[in-house]
């Protein structure tokens, strides 16, 4: 994901998008991040 489009979100939020662009699914993500997959969780 560009980093044009990420300016101005948080570290964590940055991440967690880039997770998601890649294709891994929430749990994955909090997995990488060392996080609950409740607070990888977007709605």
């Amino acid at each position: 994901m560009p980093a044009t489009r990420l300016k101005g979100l948080s570290p964590r939020l940055q991440d967690t998008l880039r997770g998601l662009a890649r294709g891994l699914s929430e749990k994955q993500i909090a997995a990488e991040l060392g996080l609950s997959q409740y607070t990888v969780h977007i709605t």
